[in-house]
């Protein structure tokens, strides 16, 4: 039964109740607080932290650790082999070349020297360059790309160990 003067139908209770949820929300409170009504936080969005790109100012890709010997032995079990591992961290690196005197090594292991085999990505934890033992300095070249980007260049000369 309704109040006379009082006729509410469903959209007017709906407005009423609205009104008065949201007078609570701006006036209710458990808090003694003497400041009157609080404001409602306005609610905030976490976006995850973009990595930065780690790059020289010429846009190459920035080394962060590089590892290379100066020599190199044969290999016991195959004395006309020898081998270099060189290390390395390019954490924004997509691409990497290894070249032994001035010529692009295939990738993989070979029947054949010269080659490379990689131990990850570009990025790092680098390769391991197979090559003839044979008592000539070699020199040892990596480059590094961020897709199309200048390249970020590594130079080793590695030399047989005396007395291998």
């Amino acid at each position: 039964m309704s109040t006379p003067g009082l006729q509410q139908g469903p959209h007017e209770m709906g407005t009423v109740l609205l009104v008065g949820f949201v007078a609570c929300l701006l006036g209710c409170s458990s808090s003694t607080s003497a400041s009157g009504p609080r404001a409602i936080p306005a609610p905030t969005t976490t976006r995850p932290a973009k990595q930065p790109s780690v790059t020289t100012p010429a846009g190459g890709p920035a080394i962060g650790t590089f590892n290379a010997p100066a020599s190199f032995v044969c290999l016991a079990q195959d004395p006309s082999q020898a081998q270099v591992t060189l290390g390395w961290i390019v954490p924004s690196a997509t691409v990497v070349t290894v070249e032994l005197d001035g010529r692009t090594l295939p990738r993989g292991i070979r029947d054949t020297v010269p080659y490379v085999v990689p131990a990850g990505k570009a990025v790092g934890p680098g390769a391991t360059v197979v090559f003839a033992c044979d008592d000539t300095r070699h020199t040892i070249t990596v480059n590094w790309r961020v897709r199309a980007s200048p390249a970020t260049t590594r130079v080793v000369s590695v030399a047989r160990a005396t007395g291998s």
